[in-house]
Parts: structure tokens; sequence; C-alpha cells
């Protein structure tokens, strides 16, 4: 009876971590990993911007305003969701923004020329989105190149500074950006800047890792409890030779999951060394209530799969040496030709 109240205790616990990783999908307020915001909420980062009617005719705006940094991104591995717009903020004090806004700075690029009228849009989702304010690590990667880079600058804390004519880190961590000198003299130089290229390039790719191993994760949370959840050793009783031992073991399926959820997490916590530190950032982070359910069902898994494994070795082990002493009682048995011999 003990084994069975371990084992279920380890089923409910491995079931409140996934329901804890799950919540922490939650796109505006609970979920999420963290915000990226101004240091004073409500309050756009102070950029320098330069006088759009005083401008030389051949300095055309190539990045508008509604390229800047929007606010406030709730970041995840699997997405990111624009929560709150600083920058125009409605006459209700509600700092959501709108659908149509949400299409306007993440929706796809129009053709015609890289200047004002064109270049107001990420290129990060199509017209007819269902949820055009949250864009997901898939649909960005499906994207071109230089969408995907967007999607990076929102990651990282980064935005274009129409004064320097180039793109800026606000965050914590912000661009190695100086060889050469490349970072200065007009609008194409502030682009051509290859570590700039290079450290977008990097935090994207950490949040592919990052969203790939925990979508594995899931899914091998999930085959955990197809194959048994703890209560059930289907590889014990009924196939435990070759690959069937391992496909029908929920252990085998949980530490796995266990292994990508670590791998996910670490990923993501990568992207803050990527770059290098801003001593004078605009923009923090502020950690959401969706990372501590991704740690807490993390630590969780871990837990529910020592019972189980501690259980299940017990009972092995029970198990042997029951085998063992029927196997004593046996050659005693025949040896003595009488009755069976109770060993104590």
């Amino acid at each position: 009876m003990a084994c069975k109240i371990v084992n279920l205790i380890a089923c409910i616990v491995y079931i409140i971590a996934l329901f804890l990783i799950l919540f922490s999908f939650e796109p505006k307020k609970m979920g999420g990993i963290y915000h990226m915001s101004s240091k004073n909420q409500g309050e756009a980062p102070r950029r320098r911007r330069l006088d759009h009617d005083t401008m030389p005719a051949y300095m055309p705006n190539y990045f508008p305003a509604s390229n800047e940094y929007p606010g406030e991104i709730l970041v995840h591995p699997f997405y990111i969701s624009w929560t709150k717009d600083y920058n125009s903020p409605t006459p209700d004090g509600d700092d959501a923004p709108t659908d149509e806004k949400c299409l306007a700075r993440f929706g796809p690029t129009v053709s015609g020329g890289y200047s004002s009228a064109n270049a107001t849009k990420d290129g990060l989702l199509r017209d007819n989105s269902v949820l055009p304010c949250i864009v997901s690590i898939l649909s960005a990667s499906a994207r071109s190149k230089y969408a995907q880079r967007r999607y990076a600058n929102y990651v990282f804390g980064a935005a274009y500074d129409t004064a320097d004519m180039a793109i800026e880190g606000y965050g914590p961590r912000t661009f190695f950006k100086t060889d050469y000198n490349l970072n200065t003299g007009g609008n194409q130089n502030g682009q051509l800047v290859p570590n700039i290229w290079a450290t977008q390039d990097a935090v994207f790719f950490l949040c592919q890792i990052s969203g790939f191993f925990l979508a594995f994760g899931i899914v091998f949370h999930i085959l955990a409890f197809l194959m048994g959840g703890f209560m059930w050793n289907y590889s014990e009783c009924c196939c435990d030779f070759g690959i069937c031992a391992f496909v029908f073991n929920a252990v085998v399926w949980s530490g796995l999951s266990l292994g990508s959820y670590i791998i996910s997490l670490g990923a993501f916590a990568a992207i803050f060394f990527a770059g290098r530190k801003n001593d004078a950032p605009e923009l923090v982070v502020k950690w959401s209530v969706g990372g501590a359910f991704l740690v807490s069902g993390i630590v969780l898994s871990a837990i529910a799969i020592s019972l189980a494994s501690y259980q299940w070795a017990h009972d092995r082990k029970t198990k042997e040496d029951e085998e063992l002493d029927q196997a004593v009682d046996n050659a005693v048995r025949r040896a003595s030709k009488q009755g069976k011999l109770q060993l104590r």
C-alpha cells in the first residue's frame, strides 16, 4: 500500500508541474518570463530624435517612430507579446495597444522601396493574424532575416535611434558596435555593423533553441503520462526487453522532459550574456510570475521523477528478494524430497 501512495504522490506532483509550465504561456500579466519596459513605467525611453522638418533632403527617415521600442514587451520562449504602449496611451489611461496598432507594427512589410512610407512594419505577421499583438517564435522563424532581427530587438531591448541613425541597445545589455567606427557617419553605416547583426542573430537563435526544447519537453511530459504516469510500470510488467523497455518507461520520458526543460531555460538565460553590459540602461527587465511557474514546474518534475525512481527501485529489489527466496525454497524442497520449507 505504501508504494502505491508514493507513486500516487509522484503522479500528482508531475501533473501539477505540467499545469504550472502551461500557465507560463499566458500572454499578458501572469505569463511569460520577463517584461522589457521603461524604468519609469508609463514613459517611453528617452531617445534622441531628429526634427523631420529640418532633416536634409538626402537623409530620409528610414526608421519612423513606429519602429522604435514600443513600451512594454512580454517575452517567453514561445512568443513575444506587446502589452503596453507608452508612446501613445489612450485617453482612458489604458496602455494596452489595439489590434490595429499591433498590425501596423508587426504586420507584413510593404514592397516599393525602403522609404519612410514603406518601412513601418516588421514583417513578423500576416494581415489576417488572429492575435496581432502576439508574435510566436515559430511565425518569426518562417519570416525573413530582416524580420527575425526585429524580433531579436524586442527581446534584447533594442530600437533604432533616428538621431544616431543606428540601432541602439536600451536594455541591460547592448551591442558591440564600435569596431572600425562603423556606428557613425550616416544612415548606411549605422546599419552595416557586423557585431549588431551577430548579436541579433545570436539572440534569435537562442530564442529558437529555448522554444524548441520547451515544446519537446512538454511533448515528453505528456508521453510520460501515456506510458503509465508513475502509477503503472508498463515496461516492467509487459515489455522489459530491448527498445520496448525504453519506449514504455515513464521515467525515461520524464527524464527526457526534464532535460529538455533545463536546456530551454539555459538557452533563454544565455540571452542575458549576449552583447555587453549597458552602463546606463533605459529599459529594464521586470520578471514575470510565468517565469516562477516555469522554474517551479521544473523543480516539481525533478521531485516527482526522484520519488517514482526510488519507489520503483525499491519494488524491483523486493521482487528480486522474493524470487531468490522462492528459488531457495524450491531447491531445498527438491533436495530433501519433503514438503515446502519456510525459511526465516
